[in-house]
């Protein structure tokens, strides 16, 4: 891989994994409406009847952000509505845990912990920045927003010239994958670990 690649490779393996982590849970949300719009209303920073709204949209704008990402279509603005999209993940999180609330996270997704903690506010920061550079390479790079042909041409061009840089690309993007998991849940057991060291001393 040449230095001149890195950018569009970064590019490639940033929304290839943040796409990973907005369809998959848009799916699980979509199979369940009824409870994607009572997991919003419980977050209680909304409305009853706008919370109840925004959990039927929100699986929609989850799959319609993850379809810019994979397709290559629009990125800017595609990184624009997924850094909008986490900043207020991360906004309604902290806001209950802030309250000591101990409420479902309602995010539907694969090996997360489910019930709210900080390690979920961990993750969402670490996709934050995915977001960000993937509007800053895709600005920095393009003079427009190119259709998809030439997004596709590019990553091709650049991140398919040889089968180490394919196998680099795959490691990359799961590994993507992994580490905001694996970080999510080791604040999550730290905090439970502080938890219950607190619980004795509080009980003398």
């Amino acid at each position: 891989m040449e230095f001149s690649e890195l950018p569009f490779n970064l590019l490639l393996i940033t929304r290839m994994s943040l796409a990973f982590f907005f369809l998959q849970p848009a799916i699980g949300k979509l199979l369940d409406t009824g409870s994607s719009s009572k997991g919003v209303v419980n977050y209680d920073v909304l409305p009853p009847t706008i919370a109840v709204k925004l959990g039927v949209v929100l699986p929609w704008i989850e799959i319609f952000t993850a379809l810019l990402l994979l397709s290559g279509i629009a990125l800017p603005t595609a990184g624009v509505i997924a850094s909008v999209l986490l900043l207020a993940f991360i906004l309604a999180i902290s806001v209950n845990l802030l309250r000591g609330r101990d409420i479902d996270c309602n995010c539907s997704v694969f090996a997360s912990t489910m019930v709210i903690n900080w390690g979920m506010v961990v993750r969402d920061l670490i996709l934050l920045i995915f977001a960000i550079l993937i509007v800053q390479i895709s600005i920095t790079y393009t003079d427009s927003i190119a259709s998809f042909r030439s997004w596709w041409a590019l990553d091709l061009n650049t991140s398919l010239s040889s089968i180490t840089n394919i196998l680099f690309i795959l490691l990359a993007i799961c590994s993507c994958i992994l580490i905001p998991y694996l970080l999510e849940w080791g604040v999550y057991i730290d905090n439970k670990i502080f938890r219950s060291k607190r619980i004795p001393e509080q009980n003398r």
